[in-house]
């Protein structure tokens, strides 16, 4: 009876320490699968016009931090979309590399229009492998936190470009990603 036990605990442990090679085998042919299938990529280039630092808080911020807030919300807005792409955030200048697909996103203005309310003005285009679309100026409005601290411009950020990566997602549901 003893043996038996022996027997079967041998045979569990020898299949117990081949499991993390058949999990390594699996990875590997993942990964060679999504080497030899990649997803295309969409570069999202960001830039900015001229900023009005007297007219608006978000200024005291650069442009790099204004953009880390930019990819971050658009990461989270696009990955609930089902497109089969990747996207690649980059400030302005993308170098031109051919059958490229971009998405440009410049920032007109963000300033305060009153007291109550700031206005993000963009104006977005997408260009690449023979299509071009151009999706105007969209105009985002929001009333900030009234105490003015930085975790409240951080928040008002967040708020600001969910609202603008959401519109500008449903344009690209509505031409590029119209067929899928």
């Amino acid at each position: 009876m003893k043996s038996l036990i022996r027997i079967e605990m041998l045979a569990l442990a020898a299949l117990m320490a081949s499991m993390p090679g058949l999990r390594g085998q699996e990875e590997e042919n993942e990964a060679k699968n999504m080497a030899n299938d990649p997803l295309p990529t969409i570069y999202v280039e960001y830039r900015e016009n001229e900023f009005y630092p007297e007219r608006s808080r978000y200024n005291t911020m650069n442009e790099q931090d204004r953009f880390y807030y930019l990819k971050r919300n658009f990461e989270k807005v696009f990955a609930k979309e089902d497109w089969g792409v990747n996207f690649e955030f980059k400030l302005y200048p993308i170098d031109d590399m051919e059958d490229v697909e971009v998405l440009e996103i410049t920032v007109l203005s963000f300033d305060s229009r009153n007291s109550i309310e700031v206005e993000l003005r963009t104006w977005t285009k997408f260009r690449g492998k023979g299509v071009k679309e151009d999706f105007g100026v969209q105009s985002i409005r929001h009333a900030p936190s009234p105490v003015f601290t930085q975790g409240s411009i951080e928040r008002d950020l967040n708020q600001i470009y969910t609202k603008l990566a959401k519109d500008i997602a449903k344009d690209l549901n509505l031409t590029i990603f119209s067929n899928q």
